[in-house]
């Protein structure tokens, strides 16, 4: 299929769109419909490519749309995947968040990136999405996915069917695809990411082929005043783009893609039926802002592909705040595209026309699973790799990891031999780590349960996912467990004045109501109340963690002289002891409340320890106490060892 410079300059405005949008999110609020431009400029040239070489044998078309695919796609995305894995390595502080964009590059890689990330965040507009490097391959593996079937439909269909069956086969497809997207939305909004929902969006572009493909034999003309004034189609494909630029400012997210995809569809669809009978002069008589758009739409895959790299990166170091930086981004973008599309992009095009089809495999699939690897290898060494403070002092930032759901036993002959602690809560679970793996030297067992969010907050009830946890871990205690035992429910309980993309407004929070839903305050208190009054009919001690501190901003984010200005830390990492206590006295009332008349329960709190004078900072002197703006670092725990012991052996004594 012939190049055509249009569809380079349609390409050339879809990517400006993204890159806005990544950018100057606040203004060009919808940018994101570049990438539906890009699906349906997609569905016109392969489907125009698969059709161009009806001539060959099934074989030989099936075999050479797959390479050409892999050779189009693979190298750039091996290059910025390494490229990413690096730069995550080394300036990335280690955390949750790098286990997410590991199995995102490889999602990327093997195609699935758009469910990884659905599983991970729930979609495409998280914030948390802002922070992870491949979070961008979610459109490459869903035209993956695509093209894994469809080229083999359309292949089969051409060979054997008869005339216009295609163009039906195509029309079917879209409006199953749009119904299936237009029902999802109505039941569960979860459409962004799911290839039956946005497939309608790449067969559009199937379908302009068709229809463009029968116009042209038609007329037997590319000339299009046969059926339309020339100086009309072009004043429509202006008037088309500008109103495609004008959408990339007002369509709201909550109403995408469907129906918001619709319109930008339409348009792209019919600027691409256009581009079938003009030329790039005729539709941009400006040269040199044609010619600017053109190579934009050459390098359009590798700016793709290097901008969110080079945004995430911005990101997690100074911040993406300030026009300059933004501008910076952009231009960074841009010079790392150009590189990409000269050196790798181009030749590795050039290099496919002239290398034998079992070499073409055999070098492509090579590519793939050494950068795989390479990304698997440079997270996997990430904290030895790392020129951060966390990497530099692992030991007292990273807690050690222990085994999860199993039962670990105890060592004989302790003083507390012979006692278990079965440990159910969320992400404050997790981060009790550095107590927990102390526990068997002193002779406790230890049975720990902990995910985020799925702990006895006593804000809100648990979430039906929570319920079926806990009703597993009730079941672990009572199947490991004895009279005598504790169950430890540790929590966060108070609100949380940042996360590891944000920083909140801290005023309004702390002067804020905390339990401003009391029904469902009232729902969590019984809820809470049932279990722990089970389990103390049964003969289990069950002990509750006071409120810890909270801090403005997360310590491992902007501890290091790269990223000691992100925006994030603008609050800084520590807080007045005075500005805690309104919430804190709050929920231990509330302790204090479910505890009295209840001789098998305690509460143990941290917070003094954590806190000693009237300001709470995420460090002591050097060393880091808080790894982000309320889970502990192993040196916190640390800190805790004695007085924990202290609260177990009190409770295991008094029980015998």
């Amino acid at each position: 299929m012939k190049r055509n410079e249009i569809i380079d300059i349609l390409r050339g405005i879809a990517v400006t769109l993204v890159v806005l949008y990544h950018s100057f999110p606040d203004t060009v609020l919808s940018g994101y419909i570049g990438v539906d431009l890009f699906f349906v400029i997609s569905g016109y040239v392969i489907f125009g490519t698969i059709k161009s070489r009806s001539a060959l044998s099934i074989k030989e078309q099936w075999v050479g749309f797959y390479y050409r695919r892999i050779y189009r796609i693979i190298p750039p995305l091996a290059v910025v995947a390494v490229a990413a894995a690096l730069l995550n390595a080394l300036f990335i502080p280690y955390s949750a968040m790098n286990k997410n964009a590991l199995f995102t590059g490889l999602g990327g890689f093997l195609g699935v990136a758009n469910y990884v990330i659905e599983k991970q965040t729930g979609g495409y507009f998280e914030a948390v999405g802002d922070l992870n490097m491949f979070h961008h391959m979610w459109s490459l593996s869903l035209e993956e996915q695509f093209y894994f079937v469809a080229p083999i439909v359309v292949i089969t269909m051409l060979r054997y069917s008869v005339a216009n069956t295609s163009l039906i086969v195509l029309s079917v497809g879209f409006l199953v695809s749009l119904g299936v997207c237009g029902v999802t939305y109505l039941i569960n909004g979860a459409t962004y990411l799911s290839t039956p929902s946005r497939a309608w969006e790449i067969l559009a572009g199937g379908i302009v082929f068709e229809l463009s493909d029968s116009v042209c034999n038609f007329t037997n003309s590319r000339r299009s005043n046969k059926i339309l004034s020339k100086s009309l189609l072009i004043s429509l494909a202006r008037f088309l783009i500008v109103l495609i630029l004008i959408l990339a400012f007002v369509i709201p997210r909550a109403n995408f893609p469907f129906p918001g995809a619709i319109l930008p569809v339409i348009m792209a669809s019919l600027l691409v039926f256009a581009s079938y009978f003009l030329t790039a002069t005729e539709l941009v008589p400006h040269s040199k802002f044609r010619n600017c758009l053109l190579f934009l739409g050459r390098i359009s895959y590798s700016l793709y592909l290097w901008n969110w790299v080079v945004i995430v990166f911005i990101n997690w170091t100074i911040g993406l705040d300030g026009v300059s930086v933004k501008l910076l981004s952009i231009c960074a973008s841009v010079m790392l595209a150009t590189g990409s599309w000269f050196f790798v992009e181009k030749p590795a095009i050039e290099f496919a026309k002239k290398t034998e089809p079992k070499r073409q495999w055999f070098y492509a699939v090579s590519s793939m699973i050494l950068a795989m690897l390479l990304l698997m290898l440079s997270f996997r060494f990430s904290r030895d790799l790392s020129i951060s403070v966390t990497g530099r002092n692992k030991i007292d930032w990273y807690q050690p990891t222990i085994p999860v759901k199993t039962l670990i036993v105890g060592d004989i002959n302790q003083k507390l031999s012979g006692n278990n602690l079965f440990v159910f809560g969320d992400s404050h679970a997790q981060f009790y780590r550095g107590l927990f793996s102390e526990l068997k030297a002193e002779g406790v067992g230890i049975y720990l349960d902990g995910q985020g969010g799925r702990g006895f907050s006593l804000i809100k009830p648990l979430t039906q996912i929570g319920k079926t946890d806990l009703t597993n871990f009730l079941s672990a205690v009572g199947s490991f467990g004895k009279p005598g035992d504790i169950v430890f429910f540790p929590a966060l309980r108070l609100p949380r004045l940042c996360d590891y993309w944000v920083a909140y407004d801290k005023e309004s929070i702390i002067h804020g109501v905390l339990y401003n839903d009391l029904q469902a305050h009232s729902n969590a208190l019984r809820e809470f109340n049932i279990v722990t009054t089970t389990l103390t009919l049964k003969g289990f001690n069950v002990l509750i963690d006071g409120p810890k501190p909270v801090l403005p901003a997360p310590a491992f984010r902007c501890s290091d002289w790269f990223n000691k200005s992100n925006p994030i830390g603008r609050n800084g990492i520590s807080i007045a002891r005075d500005e805690l206590n309104g919430h804190r006295n709050n929920v231990m009332q509330v302790l204090q409340t479910i505890v009295q008349n209840q001789p098998n329960m305690f509460i143990w709190d941290p917070f003094k320890i954590l806190c000693p004078d009237e300001t709470c900072s995420a460090f002591e002197g050097e060393r880091v106490v808080f790894f982000d703006g309320d889970h502990l670092s192993n040196y916190g725990c640390q800190k805790l060892k004695e007085s924990f012991l202290n609260e177990l052996e009190h409770i295991f004594v008094q029980q015998e």
